[in-house]
């Protein structure tokens, strides 16, 4: 059968041969960059919970169609936690599931006004560590609304997110994390960059309400992207995370384009 080929059906393609190669480098133990490296004893693989991860990766944008029972996932999930009722905005949702949903956290491209914009003094692009090294606005990407009902799923979910954008060239991840959420990453080897204080008095007039959100603390973050990679590739415990759910995440990489 003879068809046509969209430029975002290019871009698919594209993102999932990207994912392919890197799949590929794992299996054969080809580290991906020896520009960083990692003291084993720094990562606490307990934050992966089980070396088998049975769980299946949703994407839904818009009108998709797991999109309302993702996004009443996370707003019971931020009611039940913060007693915070609040809305969800972001273009795609990403989850993962075992029988039930486990955790999840929305997407949102740099191209458009971001949230931890309203936290910052200027706009994200002009922070410092973006400017000296050179990274424009199309490169970042922001993830928000992250609620996991168990904390062995919330780092799977930030990784696997961050292969999936890096894959389709993104270089820096934002959001703003509760300081549990930054130490989860901080311990188990991830370089968190903090841009500032995520403070509720700078946050515009809405119907949300936040509960006790801010009493966690939380901090706005920059995660460099090529930096999560080149720690998955020195890592064995990644590496088996990442073997296990290849197929889930190049597909990933297509429903997010």
């Amino acid at each position: 059968m003879l068809y046509t080929m969209s430029n975002s059906q290019m871009h698919e393609i594209t993102s999932t041969e990207r994912y392919q190669d890197y799949s590929d480098r794992f299996i054969s133990h080809q580290p991906l960059s020896n520009k960083h490296t990692l003291n084993e004893h720094s990562v606490n693989p307990k934050f992966l919970g089980q070396k088998k991860f049975n769980f299946d990766i949703q994407v839904a944008a818009h009108g998709g169609e797991q999109r309302n029972e993702i996004e009443q996932f996370i707003k019971q999930g931020f009611f039940k936690s913060y007693q915070a009722k609040v809305s969800v905005t972001m273009p795609h949702l990403l989850a993962l599931c075992n029988g039930t949903y486990k955790a999840a956290l929305g997407i949102r491209s740099g191209r458009d006004d971001l949230f931890i914009e309203q936290y910052l003094l200027g706009p994200v692009e002009q922070q410092p560590v973006f400017v000296q090294n050179n990274i424009h606005r199309k490169d970042i990407v922001e993830i928000g609304h992250l609620f996991s009902n168990n904390q062995r799923f919330t780092l799977p979910l930030f990784m696997i997110t961050a292969v999936s954008l890096f894959y389709m060239n993104y270089k820096y991840m934002v959001f703003s994390g509760t300081e549990k959420v930054v130490n989860i990453m901080a311990k188990s080897g991830v370089h968190c960059t903090h841009l500032c204080d995520a403070h509720e008095n700078k946050i515009q007039t809405s119907t949300d309400h936040w509960g006790s959100y801010y009493a966690t603390n939380p901090k706005v973050i920059a995660v460099s992207l090529s930096d999560v990679i080149a720690l998955i590739a020195k890592h064995p415990t990644y590496q088996v995370m990442f073997q296990s759910l290849d197929k889930q995440i190049a597909q990933t990489c297509q429903q997010l384009t």
